[in-house]
């Protein structure tokens, strides 16, 4: 109900209210119960993808304790209240909802997304932009790493760093085609109305700007490694289904020939 009032064209501040209040009515038992605090035997988390969950595997020292997933909805349920708190301008509220998702997602680009808009909301930009460079150093895919790139270059536009936006497009545009033609597009907004002090930058020159920059290019190396590791972990212990998903976030790091004939042999039934 929350989803469809939020995805609805023009939805009232009184439709957003009457959603919010379900979803919170929904939270406040778990939220007063704790069910889905940290103890001294379990962590709660939540990844939106198995690449996540072999980032936070390799990373996360949680103590010995046993990782229990918390329910999709949880997730989502904060997500949209955030979402929805954000609408009404109320984003100081929005905010405690993406510190839980922070919370329960740690190794997920998409809640630290979620807190930049909050952050956003605030006028905090300086903040919501460390919180991006921090996302893309731990992103689990290309098409995560291209989203940051991508809010990142709007926060360097807003901190009146064009050159540094120009580079983050592109480097968003670089890492996947999904969001790279609303990435090229806003790229040529920035430079029309920029003028002629600004100009796209040549392939091999779009990383050594955004380090000079004081910028992340993006661990590539680090992370196809990763993925690559996992991937034959998981295909020599024949746990396909695992393998399935991250050999396709791989293949948007390397485009392999050998690697292609791989992921349609383990998406044969």
């Amino acid at each position: 109900a929350a989803r469809r009032a939020v995805d609805a064209d023009a939805p009232t501040p009184e439709e957003l209210s009457a959603a919010l209040e379900q979803l919170e009515g929904a939270l406040s038992p778990i939220t007063e119960m704790g069910i889905y605090l940290d103890d001294n035997d379990s962590v709660y988390r939540y990844f939106n993808s198995v690449a996540e969950r072999v980032r936070y595997n390799r990373t996360a020292d949680d103590g010995g304790r046993r990782v229990r997933l918390v329910p999709d909805e949880y997730y989502a349920a904060h997500s949209l209240a955030a979402r929805i708190l954000g609408m009404l301008g109320r984003h100081d509220e929005a905010l405690a909802h993406a510190e839980e998702l922070m919370r329960v997602a740690p190794a997920t680009p998409d809640a630290a997304l979620c807190k930049v808009r909050c952050l956003e909301g605030q006028a905090r930009i300086f903040e919501a932009a460390d919180l991006l460079i921090s996302a893309i150093s731990y992103s689990a895919t290309a098409r995560d790493m291209s989203i940051c790139f991508y809010r990142l270059a709007f926060m360097e536009w807003k901190l009146g760093r064009a050159d540094l936006s120009v580079a983050c497009y592109q480097r968003a545009i670089d890492l996947h085609r999904e969001i790279a033609d609303q990435a090229r597009q806003e790229l040529g907004d920035l430079i029309a109305a920029e003028g002629p002090k600004l100009a796209p930058l040549a392939d091999e020159q779009v990383i050594p700007s955004l380090e000079e920059g004081g910028l992340p290019a993006g661990p590539i190396g680090a992370l196809r490694a990763e993925l690559r590791d996992a991937v034959a972990a998981c295909t020599d212990a024949e746990i396909f289904s695992v393998a399935r998903p991250l050999t396709g976030a791989l293949l948007e790091l390397c485009r392999d020939d050998a690697l292609v004939g791989v992921h349609r042999s383990l998406m044969r039934p």
